[in-house]
């Protein structure tokens, strides 16, 4: 029976170094060598699935990162069930490679957005033309099932020009002993991401004005400030976030 299963990664984002966090193994490859990390049976397959995915000018991705499960035997077979786990271990990833940027620096310093590490779900069968794409959605997620003729996934617009060369790794090792043990700050931390990465997409949809009201939510929720201190807090928000005169 041919081989099939799963492969989750990040198209638009090449991590200088693997990196193991909330569980997942992240470890950036070369496009046209996945044998390191996948069986030979079906290393043909993923190879095609990564040629589906082209940058602005059409041509394929030549590295991304794949996400493996340590010590497992099938480590690139990541199945729907762990979607979850995998995108939660791809927020904290994120936000310890973009604590990292350094701003004002112009060109020596690599730009970085949360956009870039948009995660994908994959399914592949060796010596077939078919493949499954999976997108979650609220209710019920959607399952595309297509061959492989023509499918482009072309790179957002705004991921070009960034790179991603610094992981925070005592950030992200804190994040992830902070969620596995359920400390407190977990919490906070967790339902102010959604809002933090939003707001730092960066994609032509949202205006300034926009980002600014997300990451002024982010970190209201990160403080989780206290009932008589909510208005106080709301107001110093305010005042930290107000877009600049004629932006409105």
């Amino acid at each position: 029976m041919p081989l099939s299963g799963r492969i989750m990664f990040l198209p638009w984002v090449t991590l200088p170094h693997p990196i193991t966090v909330g569980g997942i193994q992240f470890m950036p490859i070369d496009t046209n060598e996945p044998a390191q990390v996948v069986d030979s049976d079906i290393t043909d397959a993923v190879k095609q699935a990564f040629q589906h995915y082209v940058d602005l000018s059409g041509n394929p991705i030549q590295s991304c990162t794949m996400l493996l499960r340590p010590r497992h035997q099938r480590r690139w077979d990541n199945p729907d069930r762990l979607w979850s786990q995998a995108r939660r271990a791809t927020e904290m990833l994120a936000l310890s490679c973009m604590a990292e940027q350094r701003f004002l620096e112009g060109h020596f310093s690599p730009h970085l957005n949360a956009s870039m590490f948009q995660l994908v779900g994959h399914g592949i069968k060796a010596g077939s033309n078919r493949f499954s794409l999976h997108f979650p959605r609220r209710g019920n997620d959607l399952r595309l099932h297509t061959t492989r003729d023509n499918v482009k996934f072309q790179q957002p617009r705004q991921v070009q020009g960034t790179r991603c060369e610094i992981i925070g790794t005592r950030l992200a090792d804190a994040l992830t002993d902070a969620y596995r043990t359920g400390n407190p700050t977990w919490e906070p931390i967790s339902s102010s991401l959604q809002f933090f990465f939003l707001g730092h997409s960066e994609t032509q949809e949202l205006s300034l004005d926009s980002c600014l009201m997300l990451s002024a939510m982010a970190f209201e929720r990160l403080l989780e400030p206290k009932p008589l201190q909510k208005e106080r807090v709301a107001q110093a928000m305010g005042r930290t976030f107000a877009p600049p005169l004629g932006t409105l």
